[in-house]
């Protein structure tokens, strides 16, 4: 048989030269298949790891998701109390103010001018701290005072 080659030579090939490119060509095919073989095994495969991890995951969210939410539930809580343990501190620092300068006012006797001016001045500031805030300090007791009362 006579072929021509791309670069435009004429080449002749025997019976024998045709049926060893055959056998050549055969077992070619036959590690593609073998080779599409194994591949296909390895994407089976995959493809059941990758399901399972999927499954895994999905029951892991749902577990987790709860413990997610009971946490953010929670740090909002303590950053509730973080901000009314600074108002507390804010304002026990304003109550407690008459008890510190009262001694100094009640005698009456000034032995330092500046002490007593900054006696009543603390005293002043408490109350205006007391009055801005007192509608605010009532309604917070009246909620409090309602849901914790028997009769609610």
């Amino acid at each position: 048989m006579v072929f021509r080659e791309k670069d435009g030579s004429v080449r002749v090939m025997t019976k024998g030269d045709i049926e060893a490119q055959l056998q050549k060509e055969l077992s070619s095919l036959n590690c593609l298949k073998e080779n599409l073989q194994r591949s296909s095994q390895l994407t089976r495969g995959m493809t059941g790891i990758l399901t399972s991890f999927e499954d895994r995951l999905a029951k892991l969210e749902k577990t987790t998701l709860p413990v997610y939410n009971d946490t953010l539930n929670l740090q909002k809580r303590q950053e509730n109390i973080q901000n009314t343990l600074g108002a507390l501190d804010g304002i026990i620092k304003h109550y407690n103010i008459s008890q510190k300068v009262e001694e100094t006012i009640r005698e009456g006797r000034i032995t330092s001018l500046e002490n007593y001016l900054e006696c009543l001045a603390s005293v002043r500031e408490a109350m205006i701290y007391f009055e801005e805030n007192r509608s605010e300090e009532r309604r917070v007791g009246k909620e409090c005072r309602s849901r914790w009362s028997p009769y609610h």
